[in-house]
């Protein structure tokens, strides 16, 4: 739950998979599909083999420590350590949620927004228009619009967009009727995703996503851990927090981006 609070990535929902371990995990995937022919009364079928690729999802280790003093530990009227520890997750989760969102695929998880195909270039560099939008949504295959496939944007990109209108002069986006629910550009729920970039020249700031094409893997949970030997001297409680995790596309078809110009 700390996860998908502080990743856009997760709450819109990209297919995670949990593992005991760390180990390599190998992710197969389609990069050619096999196409179909009518074939004749008595006549041979042509062959149309698929072509298979893999993902390998490895376990990146994110952790923090946080220290509070044994007085505090002790003499708190409430559970200071319960908070602590939530503390030190949310911190983990939200950097790692970050490298989910953006990250490179160098020595980190690659991120969404990085492993998208362009589907546009906007307008201009810090402009974004409804066509910019509609291109977007055009370029991706029919089979991909479906109700798992979401808009995530930076807040740079969605203060752009919430006021363009289309050609009839209607508003494209529309905002959640009851608090919590998200809003709906052109037909598909949005996310804002501070961890993506602004909308400026080369960045990525608007992914369009069918959220099952992008998997996120998680080995092991959260883990917490105490101690009152690490900094025994200044007496000192320490909490130490860790998550493994990566995450890639699998389907390069069903995620886009605008490319800021």
């Amino acid at each position: 739950t700390k996860l998908e609070a502080e990743s856009a990535v997760i709450a819109a929902g990209a297919t995670v998979v949990n593992t005991a371990g760390g180990e390599d995990l190998l992710i197969p995937k389609t990069t050619t599909n096999p196409s179909g022919a009518i074939v004749a009364e008595a006549a041979g079928y042509a062959e149309s083999d698929a072509v298979f690729g893999q993902v390998t999802l490895g376990a990146y280790k994110y952790g923090n420590l946080i220290q509070v003093s044994s007085e505090l530990a002790s003499d708190s009227q409430f559970d200071i350590m319960s908070y602590v520890s939530d503390l030190a997750g949310r911190g983990v989760a939200r950097v790692m949620g970050a490298d989910f969102s953006n990250g490179s695929g160098s020595s980190k998880p690659k991120g969404i927004a990085q492993a998208a195909t362009s589907g546009g270039t906007s307008a201009s560099a810090t402009t974004i228009t409804a066509a910019n939008i509609f291109e977007v949504w055009s370029t991706m295959p029919s089979q991909y619009r479906t109700a798992d496939t979401k808009w995530l944007m930076s807040p740079s990109a969605e203060k752009l967009i919430r006021l363009l209108v289309d050609s009839n002069g209607q508003y494209i986006w529309q905002p959640g009727l009851q608090a919590g629910t998200p809003a709906n550009l052109v037909g598909y729920d949005v996310f804002t995703d501070s961890n993506l970039d602004a909308a400026t020249s080369g960045k990525r700031a608007v992914v369009f996503s069918h959220m099952p094409s992008f998997f996120v893997r998680l080995a092991g949970g959260l883990q917490l851990a105490t101690s009152t030997d690490y900094a025994f001297n200044a007496d000192l409680v320490t909490i130490r927090a860790t998550m493994r995790g990566d995450s890639d596309v699998v389907d390069t078809n069903g995620i886009l981006c605008l490319t800021q110009a």
